[in-house]
């Protein structure tokens, strides 16, 4: 079995960049017909990010699957033959797998997991060389009746699965990995409920090594950096608002954090952990921590980008909405690392801060929203 090392990853980075030009966003524009007469490497390379393959019309309520995907899909479906490096780099490249090549060392070391919508109904299994860590997986292999487990198991995967502690010495965690395709439930498919789908089976086995540095703290897991067009960026991901929330009689303040990485790539790859302080005068009246993250799917539909890389956050301010006059508030915006763990994306972090006038922020999110009344502000339940 072929171990991805980092010689590998350099190489494979040497082949993409010699590769035709092609990006999650200019893939979209490809015919069927030019998407049917690429390699598996150039679909590869311009892949959806896994668990953003789909959007929604916001207009007609289609469903949209990425182009790319649905190549992949059906090559998969129809047992494409994909080599050991292929399938290396499209778990890799698709964030199937996704992690942090820096990590505390007093911290259980996490990665995320997703199953890619083109490998259809799927189980991966990951399981660490060094004994002394533990083994997950995220999938299933035969249609679930209950919609709702599936759905949190899967935000909790991407959300990031425990391995246990890293040993001392360690410079590159190796994992065997599995990639097996399920089997549609015959009473969902008699029901017409689902597709039979292909033949089920073990689709690869192989070993992938991740690159690891302990580190003293989450202030190092990513590069701390700030700049006036990554301020410029932040500014513009921020918006806020009032509106009816729980069991409150008058609309509350929020504040939500919506990046634009189409407009601004920079946001691609910097983790935005915020703390977020609503002030008035010279007095802090209230304040709530807001993250911009991908893990929670029906979360992401709340977000009014239309980028294949979305993160979205939202809170709503703890104070009492019948004494809040917006006037002369402003939000002051700071950038930390308490929870940048979780944004797998982030190969740095926004350690800036700004202040934001609470009507700028209003009327920046009444021009996002256009003429919705408010976001979706969906999520995926959790258990008790």
């Amino acid at each position: 079995m072929l171990t991805v090392s980092l010689l590998a990853l350099a190489f494979l980075a040497q082949v993409q960049a010699q590769a035709p030009p092609c990006t999650q966003e200019t893939a979209i524009d490809l015919t069927t017909e030019q998407l049917a007469t690429a390699s598996v490497d150039e679909l590869i390379s311009c892949m959806a990010s896994a668990g953003g393959e789909l959007s929604w019309d916001r207009t007609t309520g289609e469903r949209i699957e990425n182009p790319v995907c649905a190549e992949m899909r059906r090559r998969i479906a129809a047992g494409a033959a994909l080599t050991n490096a292929q399938w290396q780099s499209a778990l890799l490249v698709s964030g199937a797998i996704r992690y942090h090549a820096r990590w505390p060392r007093n911290q259980e070391y996490r990665i995320s997991l997703t199953v890619p919508y083109w490998l259809g109904l799927s189980q991966i299994r990951v399981h660490p060389h060094n004994p002394s860590m533990k083994s997950t997986e995220i999938g299933e292999l035969m249609t679930s009746f209950d919609g709702t487990s599936a759905l949190i198991d899967a935000r909790d995967a991407r959300w990031g699965r425990n391995l246990g502690t890293v040993p001392d010495g360690v410079t590159e965690i190796v994992l065997d990995v599995e990639v097996e395709r399920g089997k549609s439930s015959d009473l969902l498919v008699a029901w017409g409920q689902s597709e039979p789908g292909p033949v089920p089976g073990v689709l690869w086995r192989g070993t992938i090594a991740l690159p690891f540095e302990a580190v003293e703290s989450l202030d190092e897991v990513a590069e701390p950096v700030n700049d006036e067009d990554l301020e410029r960026a932040v500014r513009d991901a921020i918006g806020a608002g009032l509106r009816q929330w729980g069991d409150t009689a008058q609309p509350v303040p929020y504040v939500v954090v919506d990046p634009d990485c189409t407009r601004f790539p920079v946001l691609e790859s910097t983790g935005l952990d915020l703390r977020v302080e609503l002030i008035k005068g010279d007095k802090t009246i209230a304040e709530t921590s807001l993250l911009a993250a991908d893990f929670d799917k029906l979360a992401l539909m709340s977000s009014t980008r239309t980028g294949s890389k979305r993160s979205y956050g939202s809170a709503s301010f703890d104070i009492d909405p019948s004494s809040f006059d917006p006037r002369d508030c402003i939000l002051r915006i700071s950038g930390r690392s308490d929870h940048i763990g979780l944004l797998w994306e982030a190969k740095r972090r926004w350690s800036g801060t700004i202040d934001i006038p609470w009507t700028d922020a209003a009327r920046h999110e009444q021009d996002q929203l256009g003429s919705q009344d408010e976001r979706l502000e969906m999520s995926t339940p959790h258990w008790n």
